[in-house]
């Protein structure tokens, strides 16, 4: 689904085609680059959407997963990477705010964000990286997910962190 129905003009219109779908209904999140920075009401209306549509999952989205699950969707997931927390139309190309930057997304608990693995490297680069406790990273710096080869490293990371939240 475009982010784009997600908005206050035309949420009414996608629970009235979904409401009609008398089976449990899976919503993907289409946009370029933070589908939920493109449309400020999306959350709450993702909120609306799973009340008065009955069994919706989200799948391959960020956080917003952990709002939907906790506010009755009966199925949510998180994409590992950027490039899976959200579709983009077969025929564009994606996007990224740094094209050449092929560092992962690393989640950063202590500020529950994801941070491009450059970004954390320039944040420490004047002082000592916290070290993550998590059995992937075993006490690994923050700060050294640099390149396309820490990708999977990265992930499992972010995979072990969500799971330690998952029961918050």
């Amino acid at each position: 689904v475009s982010i784009a129905w997600l908005n206050s003009t035309y949420i009414s219109q996608l629970i009235a085609v979904l409401s009609r779908v008398q089976l449990p209904k899976a919503i993907f999140l289409g946009s370029q680059l933070d589908p939920l920075d493109n449309v400020k009401e999306a959350v709450d209306n993702l909120r609306r959407l799973r009340i008065e549509c009955g069994h919706v999952a989200l799948f391959s989205t960020d956080f917003a997963a952990f709002d939907f699950a906790a506010h009755g969707g009966f199925a949510a997931s998180i994409g590992t990477g950027g490039r899976l927390r959200h579709i983009i139309p077969p025929d564009e190309d994606d996007k990224s705010i740094v094209p050449k930057d092929q560092s992962p997304s690393v989640l950063f608990p202590d500020l529950i964000h994801f941070f491009k693995g450059s970004t954390l490297a320039k944040r420490f680069e004047n002082a000592p990286a916290p070290r993550c406790p998590c059995v992937p990273c075993n006490s690994r710096s923050i700060d050294t997910f640099l390149g396309r080869a820490d990708s999977a490293a990265a992930h499992l990371h972010n995979i072990h962190i969500w799971m330690d939240w998952l029961s918050d």
